[in-house]
Formats: C-alpha cells, structure tokens, sequence
C-alpha cells in the first residue's frame, strides 16, 4: 500500500486547531452552574441578609421616634408662638394655627395641654417598640435675665418603650424629665 502525504498549508492548520479549541470553549461556557456553586451564593446571600436586616429595621424605628421628636419640637414653637401672642399657653391643638400637624399619625399619637404657667405637647407611642417623648415650655424669669423673662424649652424621651415621660420646667429656668432624659434644653 501506498500512502500519499498531502502537503498540508499552515494556515489551514491553523484554522483547523483554532475550530477545535472554540468548539470545546463553547461546550465549556454553556455547561450553566453546579449544584455547588449555586449553594454557595444562596448561603453568601442568606448571610448578608441576616446582618442587614436588623440594622435596617432599625433606622425605620429611629425614623419613627425621630417624626415625634420634629413633631414635638413644632408643637412647642407654635406654644411659644401662641403664648407671646395671647396670655396663655394653647390647650387644643387646634388653637395652634401655626401648627399643621395631625393628632394622630401610623406610629405616634400627639396631644397638647397648656394654661397660664407651662405648655406641654406629648408623642404617645401607638406601639410597644417606641419610645415616647414630652415637651414642655415656660415663660420664666432666671436671675441675670437681661430683659426679665425668656422663653424656656425642655425635650424629654422616655427611659423605656411604651410609655411618655414627663416634662417640667422649674421657676428658675431648669428643665426636669420624670421617666425620661432630656434631648433637647434650651
């Protein structure tokens, strides 16, 4: 038998290999996921969500407590407001004109009382998981006053959830927080 050597061109061959080798390219990039892999980015996943959910269920609870205090501090600038105008501290929040905050909101309930002395305005939580908070404000006359009387305001949040505390300013301009702290003095 005779065998003939067919002279092959280089680049043909080349052509050739480079088929071969996208062919197995491709047959490898369309093989899709092992059971393995996809495990693994569900476990990475899983756990990146476990440690990110409580901390973002949390700025939504400070968000929360967060209206009541800006809604505590409008209340008792619009007291103040109502207090230099008239002889006394508003004890309906609708008498505060100034004021175009609801009585009620999804997390807080918000009420006012005022008389001659002291206004008040108070944030009951509607839910156990919030912390309440009461304002207070007073005309008061501290010594080294330059002009006699100024207007002093206390802030408090409560100690715990669930409940309110109980702001108070003294004659002399200090502020006191029963079950609660002070956040804001002035």
């Amino acid at each position: 038998m005779i065998y003939f050597m067919i002279p092959m061109k280089t680049a043909f061959k080349a052509k050739i290999l480079q088929q071969t080798l996208n062919a197995q390219r491709e047959s490898y990039n369309n093989r899709g996921f092992s059971l393995i892999e996809l495990l693994v980015t569900i476990v990475i996943i899983g756990i990146l969500a476990a440690i990110a959910l409580p901390t973002f269920l949390r700025q939504v609870d400070r968000a929360s407590q967060s209206e009541a205090q800006n809604y505590i501090g409008s209340i008792l600038r619009a007291q103040q407001s109502h207090r230099i105008a008239n002889t006394r501290f508003a004890n309906n929040i609708n008498d505060l004109e100034e004021v175009m905050i609801p009585t009620q909101t999804e997390n807080y309930q918000y009420g006012i009382t005022g008389d001659d002395e002291q206004g008040t305005a108070t944030a009951q939580p509607l839910d156990s998981k919030f912390r309440g908070y009461e304002g207070a404000t007073r005309l008061v006359n501290p010594s080294g006053a330059p002009n006699g009387q100024v207007l002093r305001t206390v802030i408090c949040e409560s100690d715990g959830t669930g409940i309110v505390p109980e702001a108070n300013i003294q004659d002399n301009g200090t502020g006191n927080c029963n079950n609660g702290s002070p956040i804001n003095l002035n």
